[in-house]
């Protein structure tokens, strides 16, 4: 009966599609389970389609039937999100209100429910992508990997798969999604309509996000052509944003430390993925190049420190010696443009991280003129950033110390 309702729905007009609307909102309040395992399989392709106007009748479906059986629906929304609010990105008030009817209905879970085929050969090509290619070299991981990577399969998977998947259109849209809840949850227009229930739960899908697919972004960023490039790190940076946002309705919800250990533990899981520190580090290159929010900021440094730190000695030296022009000019550009103190704090740690891990003493020629030069400007900060300045000076005598044969 549902499906004829269904059907009915979407193929008629006016008032016939009125009738059959709420006849299945009272469907799903009176036989909730299932209505919904009915339902649902039939609603996430037609939010799929190309045709707009069923996208259309599939969203006002889709709420319908939340207000009747949200609970049940909820579950569903990590698969469905990357295609409702890549549609509706321009059309935030409407998003709002579905995701209105969700978390005043029920509690907003993070990741509840089993990918379905479609999903399945997603993630089948991804782990393809992440974990096969031995051929080309470009990946090693071992049993450990390989079983880290199977257990952050969940809702996050969807949006992983789905990034790598090879059709375009799903990759578009896929990426929208964190870009468009975060300027969603921003927006004055949009912020009474979408509540803080949900924008937490956004925020810790986030952070599972960062810590899962980490390396799915990074290979991307390795293989990926111009656009890929693009579009992946418009991924990372939303994601830092949305991580490290001070918005108040993120305030509470995941505090900076979180993030200093997210990114440790990331790094932590990439250290065997030694080729791929190029890539990372140029993202955060752009980052520090590039005025950005001072969290966001905060957030690239403590994500250099934490691959600096995990790399083997090998690879951070041959990151380091690779890497030395840029990091200085972005260690210059971090200068120029005075930094609130949370801020030049973490650039006081990468420097000391630097000078700790193994980089070659040609370091010093280029720091120390650095530090000399921002105390004698501001003299006060001598006071202010000792500690800071004396354990990265107490990491470069050392370097000195072995270098030098003691």
């Amino acid at each position: 009966m549902a499906q004829v309702f269904l059907d009915t729905f979407f193929n008629e007009k006016d008032i016939a599609q009125k009738c059959a609307w709420d006849a299945l909102e009272t469907l799903a309040c009176r036989f909730r389970d299932s209505v919904t395992k009915v339902v649902m399989p039939l609603l996430i392709p037609k939010l799929r389609s190309r045709d707009m106007s069923e996208q259309d009748n599939a969203v006002l479906a889709l709420k319908s039937l939340a207000k009747g059986a949200a609970d049940l629906v909820a579950p569903h929304t990590s698969y469905i999100f990357p295609f409702l609010i890549g549609r509706l990105e321009n059309e935030a008030i409407a998003v709002g209100d579905t995701v209105y009817s969700w978390s005043h209905n029920a509690e907003f879970p993070e990741a509840t429910h089993l990918p379905d085929i479609e999903t399945l050969q997603c993630l089948d090509y991804t782990e393809r992508k992440i974990i096969g290619d031995s051929e080309s070299g470009m990946l090693s991981t071992g049993p450990a990997e390989r079983h880290q990577l199977t257990e952050s399969r969940g809702a996050n998977v969807q949006f992983t798969a789905l990034m790598l998947h090879p059709d375009e259109t799903l990759r578009s849209e896929s990426c929208l999604v964190l870009e468009t809840l975060v300027r969603a949850s921003k927006s004055t227009n949009t912020r009474d309509s979408i509540s803080s229930k949900v924008a937490i739960a956004a925020t810790h899908a986030g952070a599972n996000f960062l810590l899962g697919n980490f390396c799915s972004l990074v290979v991307t960023l390795a293989e990926g052509n111009t656009l890929d490039r693009q579009w992946t790190s418009a991924i990372l940076t939303g994601l830092l944003a949305h991580l490290l946002s001070d918005d108040k309705d993120f305030g509470n919800a995941i505090e900076l430390q979180l993030v200093e250990t997210a990114t440790t533990v990331v790094c932590s899981s990439v250290a065997s993925l030694a080729p791929f520190s190029y890539f990372i580090s140029t993202y955060c290159m752009e980052v520090f190049i590039v005025p950005h929010d001072e969290r966001l900021l905060t957030g690239a440094l403590f994500l250099l420190t934490g691959l600096i730190q995990n790399l083997g000695a090998e690879a951070r030296h041959s990151f380091s010696a690779d890497r030395h022009h840029n990091t200085f000019e972005s260690i210059h550009a971090l200068f120029r443009h005075p930094q609130p103190k949370a801020v030049k704090a973490t650039l006081y740690g990468l420097l000391g991280t630097l000078a700790k891990y193994d980089v070659p003493i040609y370091f010093l020629s280029e720091v120390l003129p650095l530090l000399h030069s921002e105390l004698d400007t501001h003299p006060h900060r001598i006071i202010e950033e000792s500690a800071l300045l004396t354990n990265v000076l107490w990491c470069f005598a050392n370097v000195v110390k072995y270098d030098l044969g003691g």
